[in-house]
């Protein structure tokens, strides 16, 4: 069943910038010059979201390009560059305005105007698509694809598409994101899952644009892996004696698919100090608990392995034990 309506109205094409600043001019006008990589070398760091409105961020600038951002962090810059209304044929003639921005990696979440009403065949839409690669390829920048989120209408056409976007990723070694199956709503699959979207049943809310940035696994950009921030939080600041406390240690965040080497040591009232140990911290996180056996303030200290500078990149969390 298809809707009798177009998904999102076309607005003039705008640009947000997350974490940086890039050389070329902030116009988005539709351009049919292609730009060479010999002419514009890439920024390692630089990843150019082309797409709709579900991009662009309807009526929530924290979209999933924003989120994108705040999990890489560092000098890595997000552009969004999503327009909403657009299909993938006017991402196509987009296309050489987001490599203009020399980036390593372009992000394409296109199809969900293309499916309404049925007005595109499948083979254009495939065809565009195909064309975005090829042109990001033949710069020297890196594509990644994304499956079309669900919304209140279940779409055989969208089924059909998102299996040939995962077939042609995997055929061509392109980066995938699932954001599908981050909407998809498990108890009634096919259709968005209403708690993280709009009235609309399409347009992610900012639960779901929370949900998208999350789900985006950072190996797909090498370079965005690099754990950068080490957090030690503990259950409770105030335990009792005899209590177990969790402490928990995290990467980046809480961002998943990071491991390194975490040293954590604490200390107590007097200066004096023990070290805990040097532990991987596998997939983002590391918990351990301990009991006191006394009250007291304690101090517990982690840092990467080998960092003993006590900067930025480190944390601390302080327990004060009370008598039971």
């Amino acid at each position: 069943m298809y809707r009798n309506e177009t998904y999102t109205t076309h607005r003039t094409a705008a640009r947000r910038n997350y974490g940086g600043r890039h050389d070329a001019s902030d116009g988005c006008n539709a351009t049919t010059s292609q730009v060479t990589a010999q002419s514009h070398p890439l920024h390692a760091h630089r990843i150019v979201c082309v797409g709709d409105s579900i991009t662009e961020g309807f009526a929530d600038p924290n979209n999933w390009p924003y989120h994108l951002k705040q999990r890489l962090g560092g000098d890595w810059e997000v552009v969004d560059q999503g327009v909403g209304g657009a299909k993938t044929a006017d991402m196509l003639v987009l296309i050489d305005a987001a490599l203009a921005l020399n980036p390593h990696f372009v992000i394409i979440l296109g199809g969900t105007n293309d499916l309404a009403n049925g007005e595109v065949p499948q083979a254009t839409t495939q065809a565009n698509i195909k064309a975005m690669c090829t042109r990001i390829e033949s710069y020297g920048a890196v594509p990644v694809l994304c499956t079309v989120p669900p919304d209140s209408y279940h779409l055989v056409q969208r089924d059909i598409l998102n299996a040939w976007i995962v077939k042609y990723a995997n055929l061509n070694g392109y980066g995938l994101i699932d954001f599908y199956a981050v909407i998809n709503d498990p108890s009634n699959p096919g259709h968005s899952n209403p708690a993280l979207v709009m009235s609309d049943g399409l347009h992610p809310n900012a639960a779901g644009y929370t949900a998208m940035g999350n789900a985006i696994n950072l190996a797909i950009f090498p370079g965005g892996t690099t754990a950068s921030k080490v957090t030690i939080t503990a259950s409770t600041a105030s335990p009792t004696v005899g209590q177990s406390v969790t402490f928990t240690v995290d990467l980046n965040s809480g961002s998943t698919g990071l491991s390194k080497k975490v040293t954590i040591w604490h200390s107590w009232p007097g200066g004096d100090h023990a070290a805990d140990g040097t532990f991987d911290v596998v997939n983002g996180a590391y918990t351990f608990t301990q009991a006191f056996g006394s009250t007291g303030e304690r101090v517990y200290h982690a840092e990467f392995a080998g960092d003993s500078t006590y900067g930025a990149s480190s944390s601390t969390v302080t327990v004060n034990v009370q008598s039971s």
